[in-house]
């Protein structure tokens, strides 16, 4: 490994969003708000920013999620509104 890939990969750890759960004491805003801002500021397309979310959602907010119709879960803006 190169130190250049350990350092992308640090950077990734910083700055990527975390998983989100849907508890209480997460403000579900805020994480939607920093998901879009790392979507756009690694260039992510509306497919792979889907991916993206679909993979960080657990516990609730994953069950939320595919509760959801296809016409939903496969349309980054209408899930943003439904957020």
């Amino acid at each position: 490994m190169f130190v250049n890939d350990i350092d992308d990969m640090a950077e990734e750890r910083a700055v990527g969003p975390t998983q989100f759960s849907g508890g209480v004491m997460e403000d579900g805003e805020e994480w939607f708000r920093h998901f879009l801002n790392y979507c756009n500021y690694k260039g992510y397309n509306p497919a792979k920013s889907l991916a993206l979310l679909k993979m960080l959602l657990t516990g609730a907010a994953a069950v939320w999620l595919y509760s959801l119709l296809a016409a939903t879960t496969d349309d980054i803006d209408a899930l943003k509104n439904g957020f």
